[in-house]
């Protein structure tokens, strides 16, 4: 067990967060946008390696009514796409 400080507990908390987002590449893109047509796509596009907190927490509130979806840095074709730098 690590050491009883904030952010060893902050970060042991996040990794047992509820999440409702997909990760998307360029293979999957086009099921992620096609799925649940009633609902709308949030994106995020992030060089992290983990879901960020917020972002799984926001999946979770608002699952029934948007799609979240993450995309990875390395994903070139779809930063392309969508003009991300």
């Amino acid at each position: 067990m690590g050491k009883m400080e904030w952010k060893s507990i902050s970060n042991t908390a996040a990794s047992k967060m509820q999440s409702f987002v997909s990760i998307v590449n360029k293979d999957n893109y086009q099921k992620f946008i096609d799925q649940d047509p009633n609902k709308h796509k949030i994106l995020i596009f992030t060089d992290r390696k983990t879901t960020a907190p917020l972002f799984k927490s926001l999946s979770k509130t608002y699952k029934d009514k948007l799609t979240f979806g993450e995309v990875k840095k390395g994903e070139e074709e779809l930063y392309a796409k969508f003009g991300v730098t």
